[in-house]
């Protein structure tokens, strides 16, 4: 009898729902750890779960497909079926998000976006879209492409985040141009900056790092394409003469 009511007992215990009665808050930063597809598909979970995502302030945000020369081709393991997919489904959820700040923006796409104008457009627009004062850490990557012409400007806006703490470029990423672009603004809050790109101009890195007061990180490496290894340089911003 004993052992039947204990049975009963446990069997009631695991029918409660603990997780869905917490705070909106608390769940929304439990889904801040994993993936922003992972995040929407926990909307099939119940009607408690529907909303939730559209108020998350972290996205992370990645393109499986490789080397993709249209956008109707299907790819193996591709939860979003095709490159045109995957655009949809970014657009649609920073669409419907309701929470007017973004904290964290991870973004990571194959080379296929910097080759079309279109798709170019539509990670210039993700990142705007990012862009806000409440931005502290943003990490985008593009895969580098078979032509070493082939890379993205990163876009302007970039540099009116004065709130960032974190900035991590990797991949087909060109920086260098920005300095005949714009008078860089102070980063007084920024601490940690990684630059992994094929374009890297020292010059402008020396100036660039005139305006982050307070960096206690700073990775340098030169990405050439074909090669694993670049060169890697750790530097210690406190011995930057910053006159």
């Amino acid at each position: 009898m004993a052992d039947s009511n204990r049975l009963q007992a446990e069997q009631n215990t695991t029918t409660i729902d603990r997780i869905s009665n917490l705070p909106d808050s608390i769940l929304c930063h439990i889904l801040s750890f994993v993936p922003t597809l992972t995040a929407v598909t926990t909307s099939l979970l119940s009607r408690r779960w529907r909303h939730l995502w559209k108020y998350l302030q972290v996205f992370s945000f990645h393109d499986p497909s490789e080397t993709p020369q249209d956008f109707d081709v299907t790819y193996d393991d591709d939860p979003f079926g095709t490159l045109d997919g995957f655009v949809g489904f970014v657009n649609t959820v920073l669409a419907l998000r309701r929470s007017p700040d973004i904290r964290e923006f991870r973004l990571s796409c194959g080379y296929w976006f910097a080759v079309t104008i279109s798709t170019a457009d539509c990670v210039n627009k993700w990142i705007r879209d990012a862009v806000g004062p409440h931005l502290q850490e943003l990490h985008f990557s593009i895969d580098d492409s078979p032509n070493a012409d082939i890379f993205t400007l990163l876009p302007l806006s970039v540099f009116t985040c004065s709130g960032l703490v974190t900035l991590s470029l990797m991949g087909a990423i060109c920086v260098e141009k920005l300095s005949t672009l714009l008078d860089l603004p102070k980063f007084g809050f920024l601490l940690h900056l990684s630059v992994t790109v094929p374009h890297v101009n020292l010059e402008f890195m020396v100036n660039l790092l005139k305006n982050f007061d307070m960096l206690q990180v700073l990775r340098i490496q030169k990405r050439v394409f074909g090669e694993k290894a670049g060169h890697n340089q750790s530097v210690n911003p406190t011995v930057l003469d910053r006159t």
